[in-house]
């Protein structure tokens, strides 16, 4: 006979009490829902009194109204053997039907249940069994678990216990009663003496809240699906008032997203449990206590009372040290009697006495256990045996949602974000020190789950080897691609799998690629440099070369070419427009976080350096030492990069030439930050507040350097609002202007740009020059760049302003030259006046600066060609 305590017997709630909300029949309380349970227990036993049998086996469809949970509390307490499936399984012809002939099977029929005769067949069941699941949460599945009464009972008060739960707790269902996470659910609130709401609703259908609400609930059980609906509806601490925890099983979740419940839960005054368990195991072995979730999010915690890890190596034996990886085995009362692949298994007695998770995990020093991956979830390249699940693990701790599948020994990771692919690539080939081509990537349209909110792995691995299978490529339309992609990045050939970001590209060769693509699409293409070279290709070009008349320019290249033109005016004809300069300083801050972050955070050090660098020193080499043999007194300032140390006026034709100094301090540093790991870790999962975080500090160090250091140049300094000399052109100030920029680049919401802006007006208030210009055309320069990111303007104007951003470069390296001769070597600007003169300098300039630049790229294309066919030639020779 079984004991009084068990679930199943509704002993522990008063009999005034509540146990369930119908949907339909509404409540019903435990001494009504004992009534039911005991007439369904009657009827269990007038059809097995016909079939000749003491106990029946039942094909239990089970869903979310009461009268079918009162037949299945019914059969657990008359001793008889329920295989629970999902409504509509038992149908003719059904695999489970045919291979274990249940005597009965029961359904929902309208409020009521049907009993359905299937065979007088007796089934030999073993004494203990009284439960059969599917493996795998799916209807139908012939492999079932077998589960004895201890089994669910063991488990049931494991829950009850570490959750709290008290007869005045009450969960709403938001899970399939069939799958074993919401039948523990229904097990541990019985256990508990508390009640349950029944609904089908999904935790984001806009009825759930006010019913969780009007039915006082206090608890919600999800898996990780759940949760990134919740997150993505934008889920608030108060979003469900009363509510006293939320468990999370089905999955892991990745610890960023466990870390963010925890905290929502901390400021709601609820619990967020992170569960660990399997169907083998009825199903809970392994729970994370709220109060150091946020601490230890990437584990599942510790054993559920009763329960107890160990882990093990190839060869069986124990591990005890932590830290290092094994198989995890669990034991505990509520381990599975075995497995059930027949009718004749049922008979069988218990043959499970530990369980092999499956599961690769590590004790931490905390005495925590932290699942490292599936033992069958590996996929073997170059020799290294990768776990997938880590893989997922480093993507979504980076905030990318990833899928990881192995299709012919090839690594693919599915990915619902297009534009994450080349940062998700990047990230494993660096943490696995792979080729970035060994790494395939694949658009996922729409996540594939299973009834029970899991992913569908099965349909995860057919819809890759099916992308993998037909991505091919258009080889003309990719060459012609191909060359400009590669002329743009300065470099030989571009794999397939290669985007602009990942080649290293910088924002002059940025607008090389999208004219062509613009001409090549009829259309702009927003965040193109972040696809592949294959999605670019796959793309639908234009029918005739006709494009619409309007398109968008984005802000970032107006206010290059603004700023240069206002850089030529000053030079020019000392007009009171200054601040293009720390235009500049801001565009470079944002493009170096559009275009250089991913690449320093996989650690790219050196090669970042050399982008950022060529060809601007190489220019700039070049202007020196022509100048050296023109006037040869070029001050070992300029010749060390501290040209911006050179007082204004001391520096002759090369003053203008500070900012070359200037940015490559500012690359070196900004470089500098990523080598640091925590900085480069912060960066990876919450840009804008770790560059926040940096550009307060540098604001800081700048503030103190005005009060501190000493005024070697007054006079190339100007009254700031501190009381101080302000070194406009010293790299502690300007610091703060690049990091701006890249603040700017990285707010991503509107209190983000609020505070950026905030910050923006700041910067200008505390730093200002002489001409109340420069801080204002900072401050529009930087406004615009944060709320405007585009402007439509007609086509023609989009290309002409893009050509003219592309040489930008040269424009500022060279302009200098054509202002010299119209307005110190030759009479002109005296001849025609500054009006004219303006006419005639900023388009001379930018022509300058145009054929400079296909100039400079046709040397650049042939030397690069040299050095890979010299490199070639010699790795053929060894």
């Amino acid at each position: 006979m079984p004991e009084a305590n068990e679930f199943w017997q509704l002993t522990v709630g008063k009999a005034s009490d509540l146990a369930l909300v119908d949907p339909v029949l509404g409540p019903i309380s435990y001494a009504k829902l004992t009534a039911e349970c005991a007439a369904a227990a009657l009827l269990l036993e007038r059809h097995a009194k016909r079939l000749g049998v003491d106990r029946l086996l039942i094909g239990l469809e089970i869903c979310a109204r009461s009268p079918v949970i009162a037949v299945y509390l019914a059969a657990l307490s008359a001793g008889h053997v329920v295989m629970v499936a999902a409504p509509d399984t038992f149908a003719i012809g059904n695999q489970l039907c045919e291979i274990y002939a249940p005597n009965l099977v029961i359904k929902m029929s309208g409020d009521t249940c049907s009993f359905t005769k299937l065979t007088d067949k007796p089934a030999d069941l073993h004494a203990e069994l009284r439960l059969l699941l599917s493996t795998s949460g799916t209807t139908g599945d012939p492999k079932l678990v077998r589960l004895s009464a201890e089994n669910l009972q063991s488990n049931a008060a494991a829950i009850a216990e570490y959750l709290g739960l008290h007869t005045d707790d009450r969960a709403v269902t938001t899970l399939p009663l069939h799958y074993i996470f919401g039948l523990s659910v229904l097990h541990a609130h019985l256990q508990a003496g508390a009640s349950i709401v029944l609904t089908d609703l999904s935790v984001v259908d806009a009825e759930f809240a006010p019913l969780f609400a009007a039915s006082h609930g206090t608890n919600i059980s999800v898996v990780p699906h759940q949760i990134d609906l919740l997150l993505a509806q934008g889920f608030r601490p108060d979003s469900l008032p009363g509510l006293r925890h939320i468990a999370q099983a089905g999955g892991k979740l990745a610890p960023v997203k466990v870390r963010e419940m925890a905290g929502l839960g901390r400021k709601g005054n609820w619990s967020f449990f992170v569960m660990y368990g399997q169907t083998e195991a009825s199903p809970r072995m392994a729970y994370l206590p709220p109060n150091v979730a946020e601490a230890h999010s990437d584990s599942v915690g510790k054993p559920i009372p009763g329960g107890r890890f160990v882990i093990r190596d190839e060869d069986g034996q124990l591990i005890t040290r932590n830290q290092i990886h094994g198989d995890l085995i669990y034991f505990g009362p509520n381990v599975m009697m075995g497995y059930a692949r027949s009718r004749g298994d049922l008979a069988h007695p218990r043959d499970t006495f530990e369980l092999a998770t499956g599961d690769v995990a590590e004790f931490t020093p905390d005495g925590m256990i932290k699942i490292v991956g599936r033992k069958a979830r590996f996929v073997k390249l170059f020799g290294l045996r990768i776990s997938l699940d880590q893989v997922e693990t480093l993507l979504r701790g980076a905030g990318i949602e990833s899928y990881a599948v192995a299709v012919d020994d090839q690594l693919v990771m599915m990915l619902p974000d297009m534009q994450a692919q080349d940062a998700a690539r990047g990230l494993v080939a660096t943490a696995y020190d792979l080729p970035k081509t060994a790494v395939k990537t694949v658009f996922l349209k729409t996540v594939p789950v299973l009834q029970s909110g899991k992913p569908d792995m099965k349909s995860l691995s057919a819809l890759a080897k099916d992308a993998v299978q037909t991505q091919v490529s258009t080889i003309g339309q990719t060459e012609t691609l191909r060359r400009v992609m590669a002329d743009a990045t300065r470099r030989s050939s571009v794999p397939l799998d290669e985007s602009y970001t990942s080649l290293g590209g910088d924002s002059l060769g940025y607008l090389q690629v999208q004219i062509f693509l613009e001409g090549h699409l009829g259309r702009p293409l927003p965040g193109w440099e972040n696809m592949t070279l294959r999605q670019l290709q796959a793309l639908t070009p234009a029918k005739d070369n006709t494009a619409a008349f309007w398109s968008y320019l984005d802000m970032d290249v107006a206010l290059r070419v603004i700023s240069i033109i206002l850089i030529i005016l000053v030079h020019l004809g000392r007009l009171p427009v200054g601040g293009g300069t720390w235009v500049l300083l801001l565009l470079m801050g944002y493009s170096f976080a559009r275009f250089q972050r991913s690449r320093l955070i996989e650690k790219q050090f050196r090669d970042v350096l050399v982008r950022m660098l060529h060809p601007i020193l190489l220019l700039y080499a070049m202007l020196l030492m022509a100048y050296q043999l023109v006037e040869g007194d070029v001050s070992p300032l300029y010749l060390v990069l501290l040209g911006n140390s050179v007082p204004a006026g001391q520096g002759g034709v090369l003053t203008v030439y500070w900012f070359v100094s200037l940015y490559a301090q500012v690359v070196a540093v900004l470089v500098g930050l990523f080598c640091i790991t925590p900085f480069r870790q912060w960066q990876m999962r919450n840009p804008w507040l770790s560059t926040s975080f940096a550009f307060a500090v540098s604001t800081c160090i700048a503030v103190a350097a005005l009060w501190l250091l000493p005024d070697p140049y007054p006079t190339d300094k100007y009254p700031g609002i501190l009381g101080n000399p302000v070194a406009v052109r010293s790299l502690e100030v300007c610091l703060p202007i690049a990091i701006l920029g890249m603040m700017i680049q990285s707010a991503r919401d509107a209190r983000q740009r609020l505070v950026t802006m905030i910050c923006l007006i700041i910067t200008c208030v505390i730093f200002p020059e002489t001409f109340i210009s420069q801080p204002f055309i900072l401050a529009t320069g930087g406004i615009l760049l944060i709320y405007v990111r585009a402007v439509p303007v007609p086509t023609t104007l989009v290309r002409m302003v893009s050509v003219m951003a592309a040489s930008t470069l040269f424009v500022f390296l060279l302009h200098n030259i054509v202002v010299y001769l119209v307005r110190t070597a030759t009479p002109i600007q005296a001849l025609i006046g500054l009006p004219a003169s303006i006419v005639l300098v900023v388009p001379a300039s930018f022509i300058l600066g145009h054929f400079a630049k296909q100039l400079f790229d046709a040397g650049d294309r042939a030397v690069s060609s040299w050095w890979h066919s010299r490199r070639r030639n010699n790795a053929t020779t060894t």
